[in-house]
């Protein structure tokens, strides 16, 4: 059972509580409602499915409008993870290993998703102590990919035919 902190806050006329994770609450229709949800409503319309409204200053108790904006649920997401946006384009974004923040091309792109969870650098020790500690899979592996090569006449190095 969550444990509600009140305060004598009100919103609309309401008295206004807060959830064990900050969010300032209040009772509508016999249901808890969010007030930065409502207030951001109130001033813009029905949030639309598959956005979620933002604190810009990262103050939950702070539901002023001037302090709301209107993200994806990706956008959103990406912000709390710490990715850094410039000119309205995604750069940056933190490994998740040495936690550096550091531009997308020190991350090995994935073809349909976002770029890879650790850093190049990070990525290159993480498969050698892998493949230090499972020698007998990292062989196994190293000889389907070679034996596929060479079915498709490739030489195992360079990728050129032989």
């Amino acid at each position: 059972m969550n444990k509600l902190r009140v305060l004598d806050l009100f919103h609309d006329g309401t008295k206004v509580f807060f959830d064990a994770k900050g969010y300032a609450l209040v009772w509508r229709e016999k249901k808890s409602k969010k007030v930065h949800v409502l207030e951001w409503e109130k001033h813009n319309g029905p949030k639309p499915p598959g956005y979620e409204i933002h604190h810009v200053n990262e103050n939950k108790s702070d539901w002023a409008i001037g302090n709301l904006e209107l993200l994806s649920n990706s956008d959103h997401q990406r912000i709390h993870a710490g990715w850094i946006r410039e000119n309205g384009a995604w750069v940056k974004k933190p490994c998740t290993t040495c936690k550096l923040v550091l531009p997308f091309s020190e991350f090995y792109p994935r073809k349909g998703h976002t770029p890879s969870a650790r850093c190049k650098s990070c990525h290159c020790v993480a498969t050698r102590q892998w493949a230090l500690e499972n020698p007998e899979k990292r062989k196994k592996i190293g000889l389907k990919y070679y034996y596929k090569n060479r079915s498709l006449g490739l030489s195992e190095i360079g990728g050129q035919n032989a």
